[in-house]
C-alpha cells in the first residue's frame, strides 16, 4: 500500500490569523473601519485617521477613548480575545461594533503593527509591536489617555493580495467613504481624516446629524434636507429633496443601532416613497437612523457585519415608508396657490370622495365649458390665485400670480393630475376597466410573460385584462379607463418591463401603470387651450396632494418673481 502524502493537521496560529484576515482585512479601508469602530466602542469623542499612499504605506488611527491597561494590550492582539463578549447571550444581542482582539490579530498578521494605549486613570501607558503576527513584549511609554494604532506596509507578506489592491486614488476613495459613513453613523463623535498630512474630511461632533451632513457634503445641502423623525421614536434622520437626487445610489446611508448597513428592503422602501417625485434613473439621498432592540437585529450573517437581518421587518419598513412620504408631502410647494373650487366638484378629491360614472369623463378631456368664476367665487389666500394670460408655443401656460410671472408646463401639470386621480381611484377600490372595441395583440419576451403570470391578479384588479394567445403572445381585452386606447398594448409591455427594475409588487405596479398611463393621456405640447381649460387645470391642480412635480419628478411650474424681473430691467 502506497504511503499517504497528505495528513490532517492543525494549522499554526499565525496561518489561522492570516486566513481570518482574508475575511476581515480586504483592503486598506477595511483596516480603517475596524480600527475606527474599536475607537467608537472605546467611548472616543474624537477619532483621527491618517493615511499615506492610499493606506498601503501607513494607516494611523488615534482616539481619546478609555484606553487599555498593559496586560489588556497584550491580550488585544491575540486571536479570539475581546472585551465585548462574555457569554453566549451576548451573541444574540450585540451592542458593540466589533470584537477588538479579533480584528487586531487579523491586521497584525498581514502588516507591521504598533499600538500605544493608556487607560483612563493610569499613570503610564504601554506600547506593543507585531510584525507578521509575531508579537513583541509590551513596554511602558508615556502619552495621553486613549489609543493610537499604526499599521504599516499592509499585505507586505502576502504579495498576491497586495497585487490586487487598486490604485492609490481608488483606495483613498474607499477610505474616505468609510470614514464618511462612520461619521454619519456617529454624529456625536468628531472625525478628522488626513491624507499625506493634508486634511480631507472633518466633522465637529456634537450629535447634530444635519450639521454633520453639511460638513460632509457642503452648505448647499442643508437647505434641501427633510427631517423624517418625530412620528416614530425608532426612526430618525434626513432625506434630500428631489433637487438633491443623483444618478447613483451612492448617498443612501442606513444606520441601525450605530452601524452602517446594507439592506435591500430599506433601499426599496425609500425609493418607493419617492415614487412620483423623481424621474426614472434618479435616486434620492438619505441618512436614515433606526434604533431597534439589539435582539431584533441579527448582525452575524456576514463577517464584516455589513449585512443584517431584521427579525420583524414589516412594521419597521412600513413606518420608514410613511415617515419619508409624509416629509415629502410637507415640502413647501412652489410659490403659488389656486383658490379652492366652489363649483365643478366633478372629480375624486384627496379626501377620497367616490366619483360617479359621469365624473370619469374628465379622464378623457377637460370640457372647456365651465363658467367664468369671479374673484369672490375664487376666494382669496396668502398667495392669491394664478390668472392665465395665454400660451407660449402651445406648450407652457403663462400666468400672473401673487409673486410675479409663472410658466406652467401643461403636459407635466396634466400628467400629475391624471396620475393622482388614477391612484385615488385605485385606492378607493373602484374598478375603472374599459373594454377595447377591438382586442389588441402584443408580443412579450419570456421574462415579461413570467411577470405577467406572477402579477396577473393585481394587474387585473387595476383594470388590465389579457389572455395568452399562443407562445409569448397576449391578447389585450381591457385596460384602465384612464388609458389611451391606442397606446394600450404598449402600456402593458412598458409596465412589465419597468417592474423588472423596481420589483414586482402591487404598490410598484400601481404606481408604474398609473404614471405611464397618465403620461400617455395628458395634455401634449402643441395642444391649444382655451382660457377656461387653463383655469380648469389650475383649479384641479390646487386640489392635489403634490402639485409641484409630475410623476417622474420634473417641475410643473417655474416662478419668475417680481424682484427678479425688476433686476433684469435694472430696477433694483
Amino acid at each position: 500500500m502506497a504511503e499517504r502524502s497528505i495528513r490532517i493537521q492543525i494549522l499554526p496560529e499565525h496561518l489561522r490569523n492570516r486566513i481570518a484576515a482574508g475575511e476581515v482585512v480586504q483592503r486598506p479601508a477595511s483596516v480603517v473601519k475596524e480600527l475606527a469602530e474599536n475607537s467608537i466602542d472605546a467611548g472616543a469623542q474624537q477619532v483621527r485617521v491618517e493615511v499615506s499612499r492610499g493606506g498601503m504605506d501607513e494607516i494611523v488611527v488615534t482616539d481619546d477613548g478609555e484606553g487599555m491597561l498593559p496586560d489588556e494590550l497584550e491580550l488585544a492582539v491575540q486571536a479570539h480575545a475581546t472585551s465585548k463578549i462574555t457569554g453566549a447571550a451576548d451573541l444574540e444581542a450585540i451592542h458593540s461594533l466589533g470584537f477588538r482582539g479579533e480584528a487586531l490579530a487579523s491586521i497584525a498578521s498581514v502588516s507591521r503593527l504598533r499600538i500605544f494605549s493608556r487607560a483612563d486613570g493610569a499613570d503610564m501607558g504601554a506600547e506593543i509591536a507585531a510584525e507578521g503576527g509575531e508579537l513583541e513584549e509590551p513596554r511602558p511609554r508615556g502619552g495621553p489617555v486613549g489609543t493610537r494604532v499604526e499599521v504599516r506596509n499592509l499585505f507586505y507578506n502576502t504579495p498576491a493580495r497586495r497585487k490586487h489592491i487598486g490604485a492609490v486614488r481608488t483606495e483613498l476613495a474607499h477610505i474616505t467613504g468609510t470614514v464618511r459613513e462612520l461619521a454619519l453613523a456617529n454624529p456625536g463623535i468628531s472625525f478628522h481624516m488626513h491624507r499625506d498630512k493634508e486634511r480631507v474630511l472633518f466633522t465637529g461632533g456634537g450629535g447634530d446629524l444635519r450639521r454633520c451632513l453639511v460638513e460632509l457634503f457642503g452648505a448647499d445641502v442643508g437647505d434641501e434636507l427633510l427631517w423624517i423623525g418625530g412620528g416614530d421614536e425608532r426612526i430618525d434622520g434626513y432625506v434630500g429633496t428631489p433637487a438633491l437626487s443623483r444618478a447613483r445610489r451612492d448617498r443612501q446611508y442606513f444606520v441601525v443601532n450605530g452601524r452602517i448597513v446594507n439592506h435591500a428592503g430599506m433601499r426599496a422602501v425609500l425609493e418607493r416613497a419617492f415614487a412620483g417625485f423623481l424621474e426614472r434613473g434618479r435616486f434620492p439621498i438619505a441618512a436614515v437612523t433606526l434604533h431597534l432592540p439589539p435582539g431584533d437585529v441579527d448582525v452575524n450573517i456576514h463577517p464584516t457585519k455589513r449585512e443584517i437581518k431584521l427579525l420583524d421587518q414589516r412594521p419597521v419598513l412600513g413606518s420608514l415608508h410613511n415617515r419619508v412620504r409624509e416629509a415629502l408631502l410637507q415640502m413647501p410647494p412652489p410659490q403659488w396657490q389656486v383658490a379652492e373650487s366652489r363649483g365643478d366638484e366633478d372629480l375624486p378629491t384627496q379626501q377620497g370622495e367616490r366619483p360617479s360614472s359621469s365624473q370619469v369623463s374628465y379622464f378623457a378631456e377637460a370640457t372647456g365649458t365651465e363658467r367664468e368664476d369671479t374673484e369672490d367665487e375664487r376666494g382669496s389666500s396668502p398667495y392669491g390665485a394664478l390668472h392665465p394670460l395665454g400660451q407660449l408655443d402651445e406648450t407652457y401656460i403663462v400666468a400672473r400670480g401673487p409673486r410675479g410671472l409663472y410658466l406652467v408646463d401643461q403636459h407635466a401639470a396634466s400628467e400629475r393630475l391624471h396620475f393622482e386621480l388614477g391612484l385615488a381611484a385605485l385606492r378607493e377600490g373602484i374598478s375603472y376597466s374599459q373594454q377595447l372595441a377591438v382586442p389588441r395583440t402584443i408580443e412579450l419576451d419570456g421574462d415579461q410573460l413570467e411577470r405577467w403570470h406572477s402579477m396577473r391578479d393585481d394587474l387585473e384588479s387595476m383594470g388590465f385584462a389579457a389572455e395568452e394567445f399562443g407562445g409569448t403572445t397576449l391578447i389585450v381585452q381591457a385596460v384602465p379607463v384612464f388609458t389611451d386606447e391606442e397606446a394600450s398594448p404598449e402600456l402593458v409591455s412598458e409596465v412589465l418591463e419597468e417592474l423588472a427594475e423596481v420589483g414586482a409588487t402591487r404598490p410598484s405596479a400601481e404606481t408604474l401603470a398609473t404614471a405611464t398611463a397618465s403620461c400617455k393621456r395628458a395634455l401634449r405640447a402643441g395642444d391649444r387651450l382655451s382660457e377656461a381649460e387653463m383655469r380648469h387645470l389650475f383649479r384641479k391642480m390646487s386640489e392635489l396632494e403634490q402639485p409641484n412635480t409630475c410623476p417622474h419628478g420634473r417641475p410643473t411650474l417655474i416662478e419668475i418673481s417680481r424682484s427678479r424681473i425688476a433686476r433684469m430691467f435694472g430696477r433694483r
